[in-house]
């Protein structure tokens, strides 16, 4: 088994009773299995988020760079290839989502 960390949590009486319940219906055993697996999603989504920011971060970085040497493109063109990137984004994300 892995290693364990306890803490304490305050949550609401309404969050305490839908917890409970959980663990009543025999769907986790422990109030502690139903924190651990609500925590996964969250994990992985701060962990997306993270390397979009830095997916990011570099666009701007190679931007930035490519302004300095004089590599540069029309408005249009750069808008235009911005939305098709936002589009296949967008995309990939409703196909990833249940």
């Amino acid at each position: 088994m892995a290693k364990r960390a306890s803490i304490n949590v305050s949550v609401t009486p309404e969050q305490a009773d839908f917890l409970a319940s959980l663990v009543r219906s025999g769907e986790y055993q422990s109030v502690s299995e139903v924190v651990r697996a609500a925590l996964r999603p969250f994990q992985h989504r701060r962990a997306v988020l993270r390397a979009e920011i830095e997916r990011a971060r570099g666009a701007i970085a190679a931007g930035a760079d490519d302004l300095d040497q004089g590599r540069t493109v029309e408005g249009e063109v750069f808008f235009r290839e911005w939305d098709a990137e936002l589009d296949e984004r967008e995309e990939a994300s409703r196909r990833r989502t249940p």
